[in-house]
């Protein structure tokens, strides 16, 4: 049927500000397809990839995502709250500066090398995620579960601890300084040691 494509390859489609609803793709390739300001609404992606394709604040409600993986894409402003729970997803050189999730499931997603400045994550579960070689600056996370989540080989990441549960979440030295000295700790080897008073 027209809701339904299995094995399909969708090459510089065109659907800036569409609405789609009700689609279900399954093993579909999206190839420098423009989804800017489109809308996909209770549609379902199953062992799909998206590549090279523009998804400048996509929207996504009550859509799945399983085993789905977007490489080299622009998903900067797009917003993820909504999506369907049990998210499989990998997301690889992708821009995602100012993406917005609230209560998403990202279990053991994956980013790599992915530009997440100043996006905003508020009650999603991060555990066993990975983040390599990620730019997390002015990224926030709150109320977020973080345990097991590895973000040893990313930058300019800062998790607040007293807003989020970041148990076994494992972090760089950078990131270790920067809580430490949020928390009022001056760092040996980062900052000035204390001057003592000589003994009389």
């Amino acid at each position: 049927s027209a809701d339904f494509f299995e094995g399909q390859t969708f090459d510089a489609l065109e659907l800036a500000q569409a609405r789609i609803v009700g689609k279900e793709f399954f093993r579909c390739a999206f190839t420098s397809c423009k989804l800017a300001d489109a809308r996909l609404e209770r549609c379902s992606f199953e062992r799909c990839t998206f590549d090279d394709c523009d998804m400048t604040q996509v929207k996504m409600p009550h859509t799945g995502l399983h085993g789905v993986n977007l490489t080299r894409s622009k998903l900067a402003g797009a917003n993820l709250s909504g999506v369907n729970e049990n998210v499989e997803v990998t997301f690889t050189e992708c821009l995602m500066r100012f993406v917005v999730a609230a209560d998403l499931n990202l279990r053991e997603a994956v980013f790599t090398d992915c530009e997440l400045r100043e996006a905003s994550f508020t009650s999603c579960s991060f555990v066993d995620a990975d983040f390599v070689r990620c730019d997390l600056g002015s990224a926030t996370f709150d109320r977020c579960e973080l345990g097991g989540a590895d973000f040893s080989t990313s930058t300019n990441v800062f998790l607040d601890p007293r807003r989020n549960t970041t148990k076994g979440a494992f972090v760089a030295v950078e990131t270790a300084v920067l809580l430490a000295h949020a928390s009022g700790f001056a760092v040996a080897g980062y900052d000035a040691a204390p001057k003592r008073k000589k003994a009389r």
